[in-house]
């Protein structure tokens, strides 16, 4: 089995609970959703012939592999950027479970380096199974239906009562066109599995034509979802302030 990477880095990560922490990202190729506000749109064309490497942590000088990859040859790459120094590794994209499979080969010879951090959209709940013994901290990204056109309600609860086996919290990114009947699908799947699950609503960086709303509404949203939730956070993506991968 042999996976298909778009690039792999170091840095710190800049959304969610975790913001600030220092980790390796593996970005893998290829989406199941197509988010109007995506801001990896080449991360999900699929295959690429080489993906770089930046082996000098925040100066753009990369070297080049060859797609597709073995899991052992991916282990000696991880190996040299250090992961006992990082507080864990990233495995984002695209969609990571989309090469669940690979995952299953790769991340036992990773074991014990340091924790396994997923970054999902929560829509492939079976491909989550399959790797659960490996991963530590679950960041399920909710996609909603006002950027995808695609509503995904039945998965992403499945999902989360999978993940609830290990460290989980849901994101969502807010848009102007964000609407209160989406926020209460959210809310209901949330309340119904564990109110305690961290809630993080994260503002839209601005791309294309995707706006964010005005900004008093974020305050409001929180208040909304704190009658119900335990945990609800405004977190901004802050590696874009900072100019970072």
């Amino acid at each position: 089995m042999k996976g298909t990477l778009h690039e792999i880095f170091s840095s710190i990560q800049g959304e969610g609970l975790y913001v600030g922490v220092r980790q390796i990202f593996l970005r893998f190729t290829g989406c199941n959703l197509h988010c109007s506000y995506c801001d990896t749109n080449d991360s999900t064309a699929g295959y690429r012939e080489k993906f770089p490497v930046e082996m000098d942590p925040g100066t753009s000088r990369f070297e080049y592999y060859r797609n597709p990859v073995a899991p052992e040859e991916l282990l000696k790459i991880v190996l040299q950027l250090k992961p006992e120094i990082h507080h864990s590794l990233s495995l984002t994209g695209g969609e990571p479970l989309l090469q669940a499979d690979f995952l299953a080969e790769f991340l036992p010879l990773f074991r014990g380096r340091c924790p396994v951090f997923l970054e999902t959209n929560g829509t492939l709940p079976k491909n989550l199974s399959k790797l659960l013994p490996y991963l530590d901290i679950i960041s399920m990204d909710i996609k909603l239906p006002s950027v995808t056109n695609y509503a995904c309600w039945h998965d992403q609860e499945e999902f989360i009562n999978i993940a609830l086996e290990k460290e989980l919290y849901v994101k969502v990114v807010l848009t102007e066109n964000t609407t209160q009947e989406e926020l209460e699908q959210i809310m209901k799947l949330m309340a119904k599995a564990d109110p305690g699950i961290p809630l993080v609503l994260q503002p839209v960086t601005p791309v294309n034509r995707v706006r964010e709303m005005i900004p008093g509404k974020y305050i409001q949203i929180q208040d909304y979802f704190g009658t119900a939730l335990k945990n609800v956070r405004v977190i901004p993506q802050t590696h874009k302030i900072l100019n970072l991968l």
